[in-house]
């Protein structure tokens, strides 16, 4: 649900994905990553991830609390 006043999501899907492919999200996880850890520290001996799909409001759709 982009604002109206960016490019179509399409276009930033296409951007995202040249980006993605190009390493450039990866660099961005890194360097955020590595701040972070200079900053707070990272325990990366224990890692676990959690996750939920759902489908994305529409426009019309209210976004819930």
């Amino acid at each position: 649900m982009l604002p109206a006043c960016y490019v179509s999501k399409s276009t930033v899907h296409e951007h995202f994905q040249r980006w993605n492919k190009a390493g450039v999200m990866a660099e961005i996880s890194r360097i955020l990553l590595a701040e972070y850890g200079e900053k707070v520290g990272v325990d990366a001996q224990w890692q676990a991830m959690d996750g939920t799909l759902l489908q994305a409001p529409t426009r019309s759709q209210k976004i819930s609390d």
